[in-house]
């Protein structure tokens, strides 16, 4: 009996509690609203703006040339192309030295040895066992009327191949950041043109980036060598900027 009487008491408080009453969607309602009024910048409006290009670019005459030398030599042994390279590359070494380039200047790379066989793919023929060595020289010469003088010394020093001719500048960091002057100014008469057809009032820039440029090759004509004339004009290179600018229109 002690126990029914427990359960009525029980039964009894639990009947005087309150009910609870859910209101999901109001409170959720007020929780945004309040966040809104604390927070009013995540809520406004993206700027209106615009994208645009510009590109800039600034003619120099080249007063600097880099170029790459190789050798290339074939023999019977691996030991004769690695000690006849290394004659070669001595004596071209030496050439560049004499026509003015400085150490920093210069840099070779290692011998590359391989088997060289005539006729390997002749099963019927039994093709002599030849070894081949390249090298190569890169140099930057720093004083580009000595270019032809130069070229003519290193061939007629063992050099066989010529390749990767860049002429360049001096002022190379100089006239780079002018052509990014340039770059900016007409990528802002661009977007003035969309502005002002679309009777919008252009403001700052929002982003801007720069899209790798590299140097306009020069000009640049080869003849046939003779002793009386020149072997190569060189023009002009441009030095060139590129840029995306995003404006805002206020």
């Amino acid at each position: 009996m002690p126990v029914q009487e427990n359960t009525r008491w029980i039964k009894s408080y639990s009947a005087k509690e309150p009910p609870v009453v859910k209101k999901p969607k109001l409170l959720n309602a007020a929780l945004i609203l309040a966040f809104a009024k604390a927070s009013p910048g995540l809520f406004a409006a993206e700027p209106r703006s615009i994208n645009v290009t510009g590109v800039g670019s600034v003619p120099v005459v080249p007063d600097q040339v880099s170029l790459v030398a190789g050798i290339e030599i074939v023999d019977k042994t691996a030991l004769a192309v690695k000690t006849k390279s290394d004659e070669v590359m001595r004596k071209l070494i030496a050439i560049a030295a004499q026509e003015k380039v400085e150490s920093r200047d210069l840099q070779s790379d290692r011998v590359m040895i391989e088997v060289d066989q005539v006729g390997a793919f002749d099963e019927s023929v039994k093709a002599p066992v030849r070894f081949r060595a390249r090298r190569t020289l890169r140099i930057r010469l720093r004083d580009i009327s000595r270019y032809e003088g130069l070229v003519t010394a290193l061939f007629n020093g063992g050099a066989n191949t010529l390749y990767d001719i860049n002429f360049q500048s001096s002022k190379m960091f100089e006239l780079k950041n002018e052509a990014r002057i340039r770059a900016m100014k007409d990528a802002r008469a661009n977007a003035e043109v969309f502005a002002k057809e679309a009777g919008l009032k252009l403001g700052k820039p929002l982003t801007i980036q720069e899209s790798d440029q590299s140097t306009a090759p020069a000009l640049m004509m080869v003849r046939a060598m003779k002793s009386d004339a020149a072997t190569i004009a060189v023009g002009e290179i441009g030095i060139n900027a590129t840029v995306q600018v995003s404006f805002e229109f206020e």
